[in-house]
Order: C-alpha cells, then structure tokens, then sequence
C-alpha cells in the first residue's frame, strides 16, 4: 500500500511460516512470533501519510481473534466473536472509524467505532 503522498509503502509479509511483520519503508514496524499464527491485511495510511495501521488476525487454534495495529501499537481488541466489517476509514489525519460485529442474543450486532490517535 502507498501513503496518500506516494512517499512511503507499507506491507504485510510472513516469514518462517508462522511469523507475521507488518514493515513499513523497509523496517520492521511490529512482528508477530511463532506463537501465533497471523493474517496481516487492509493496511491504511492516514490521509497526511504519518499513520499506518493494519488489521492483524491472530490464530488462536480455533478461530481468529483480531487486533487494531497502529503505528508500531495494538490499539483496539477483538476476540473471535467480533470481526471487523470494513476497512479503517479515516475523516483527519488523526480521526478514523471503521465497523466490527458482534454475536449478540438475536443475531448479529453491527457497530460503528470511531477512535482518535493521541
């Protein structure tokens, strides 16, 4: 994926099988070990190409649970009876939103988040 000034270029790989790195201009920006398996995709770039962030499916022997990266941190935490439902959209440099599910008690449950960067 290339940020929006087509400055930098950000990737998803795996490595040894298992291991899962998110990079960022050639460099490391978080890794995930042999303990889980991981599933890198729809990276996003901020629209001032500062920001970087990626969902990251982590296997955890059943289903996948899933993990907000940006940046080089976790941000929001979604276990396996959420899913995100959309790509990360962002409104400001520093303002995104995107929508996850839920299994609620008649069906399943569709949530807006909105989050800001600090």
């Amino acid at each position: 994926m290339f940020s929006p000034d087509g400055q930098h270029i950000a990737y998803w790989i795996c490595e040894k099988k298992t291991d899962g790195v998110l990079i960022r201009d050639g460099k490391e920006v978080r890794r995930y070990g042999l303990t889980n398996n991981s599933l890198g995709h729809d990276i996003v770039f901020s629209p001032d190409s500062k920001h970087v962030c990626c969902w990251v499916g982590l296997w955890n022997g059943i289903v996948w649970d899933w993990v907000l990266v940006v940046d080089s941190t976790e941000g929001s935490k979604y276990d396996s009876w959420q899913a995100p439902l959309s790509n990360v959209v962002f409104d400001s440099p520093t303002r995104f939103h995107y929508v996850v599910t839920k299994r609620g008690k008649s069906g399943l449950d569709i949530y807006l988040v909105e989050e800001a960067l600090k």
